[in-house]
């Protein structure tokens, strides 16, 4: 099997290198590779869908950018001087704005989780999947351009607390023990202190950050709130941070399928996540993405060609014997839906 689209590893200092390039042939070498690198998502190319176009959401100009800015910005902190972390902040809040109009500009735009991970370095790209989802999620739910921005920077600055916490624990390959997971508990309450408390960082960034874990159960921490005591860019971000946590290559765990997170969001729907939060998420974050091979209820196996905001669990596919395309919105089909993924 081939690539079908270049996978990178990222450096600070010249940005994005190329790992795999498209077409390359994938050996079992290279996948064990991949795997130790982090990665959990590639496109593979078998021949079967040359109509099949992988549409990439966020220029590669722009992440490269992005992520480039979250390392100088979580690098400043490790300094003593409070005028370097408010200079870097200063420099990712205009990529943010940038973020924010990329995805307003394009009006069919939908988040493809696989697409957000053709990259390795959990940390900083984390950050990226994180802004783009909430950011998405923000603006199907009307928010301006002053809380996007301020929503944005709080999902770039959401984890900025572990810096305080030992790598050994944060990297730890098995479950954690109750101190430890007391410890990683408090980084909300840590990225908060760490942060400058000054007048040009608004209040809401700082609410967001500590927020994220909060659970509308009252389940969450730190501070166990409830329903709408939870600021709404908590709200947001405690969608985007578990879904792009669960689809992630972890050291103690292999990541979901966008579709198994998705499902796990919604059976999370009042409980642990905002219903009108998860209502936009659902319509904005593809749980099947483009070029994903799923299996139908009738037997035949297809591929994803395109998704819809109307009705993301039933998208546009393509049978792979006979290459006949699927509406499954279309009346005639309403009987099909998609009961299982990869190739039978």
């Amino acid at each position: 099997m081939k690539l079908a689209r270049d996978l990178r590893l990222f450096d600070a200092s010249y940005g994005h290198s190329v790992l795999l390039r498209k077409g390359q042939t994938i050996t079992e070498t290279a996948i064990i590779r991949i795997i130790s690198l982090g990665f959990s998502g590639l496109y593979i190319d078998d021949g079967a869908e040359d109509d099949v176009t992988v549409e990439s959401g966020v220029n590669e100009e722009l992440r490269v950018e992005f992520i480039t800015g979250v390392k100088s910005l979580f690098l400043s902190f490790k300094g003593s001087f409070d005028k370097d972390v408010i200079k870097q902040i200063e420099k990712i809040s205009v990529t943010v704005g940038r973020l924010i109009d990329e995805i307003k500009n394009n009006e069919d735009f939908m988040v493809n989780i696989v697409d957000l991970k053709m990259y390795d370095d959990y940390t900083y790209h984390h950050s990226l999947s994180v802004a783009v989802i909430s950011l998405t999620i923000g603006i199907a739910l009307g928010l301006n351009n002053v809380e996007l921005h301020q929503l944005g920077l709080s999902a770039v600055l959401h984890d900025i607390g572990k810096l305080m916490i030992p790598a050994s624990i944060i990297q730890k390959p098995g479950r954690l023990t109750c101190d430890e997971f007391e410890l990683i508990k408090n980084h909300p309450m840590y990225g908060t202190k760490i942060l400058p408390h000054r007048h040009d960082i608004p209040e809401s960034i700082f609410d967001g950050i500590l927020s994220h874990h909060e659970r509308m159960d009252g389940s969450g921490y730190p501070k166990g709130l409830r329903d709408k005591e939870i600021p709404l860019s908590g709200r947001i971000l405690a969608v985007a941070d578990v879904y792009d946590a669960l689809t992630s290559n972890r050291p103690y765990r292999l990541p979901s399928l966008p579709s198994e997170a998705s499902e796990y969001i919604m059976g999370g729907t009042g409980s642990y996540f905002d219903e009108d939060v998860v209502s936009a998420f659902i319509r904005k974050v593809a749980p099947y993405p483009v070029g994903t091979c799923v299996r139908l209820s009738n037997g035949i196996t297809a591929v994803v060609v395109k998704n819809r905001e109307e009705a993301p669990l039933r998208p546009l596919v393509r049978i792979l014997s006979g290459n006949m395309l699927i509406d499954l919105t279309d009346k005639r089909h309403l009987n099909i839906v998609i009961n299982g993924l990869g190739y039978s």
